[in-house]
């Protein structure tokens, strides 16, 4: 974890200074929950939820930790049709775009 830290000096009487105060902050950022949730949708049974969460997935980063948790459980075996989908959503987010969407 990366932490910022931050020395607060007080003076302490004419021409001297004490060190007082540590703040420290997490500037890490959170892990998105999407891929896991999506991956409780196949574990459920409901594919055709998860597959319409990929049509709307929010990046390919996502994606790709979503395959990785399903190879893991080894839905990805189970479910053929879904790995292809899988496959398919993330050649498209990872391709460049033509245009953006105003």
């Amino acid at each position: 974890m990366v932490l910022y830290r931050q020395v607060v000096r007080k003076k302490n009487g004419p021409g001297s200074t004490i060190d007082l105060l540590y703040t420290e902050r997490n500037t890490m950022a959170k892990k998105s929950l999407w891929a896991d949730k999506v991956c409780a949708l196949v574990q459920g049974g409901n594919t055709d939820a998860a597959m319409a969460q990929m049509r709307v997935a929010p990046g390919p980063k996502e994606l790709q930790r979503l395959r990785a948790l399903l190879m893991q459980s080894g839905l990805l075996d189970r479910y053929p049709v879904l790995a292809l989908a899988l496959n398919d959503h993330v050649v498209l987010l990872s391709s460049p775009r033509l245009h953006r969407a105003p």
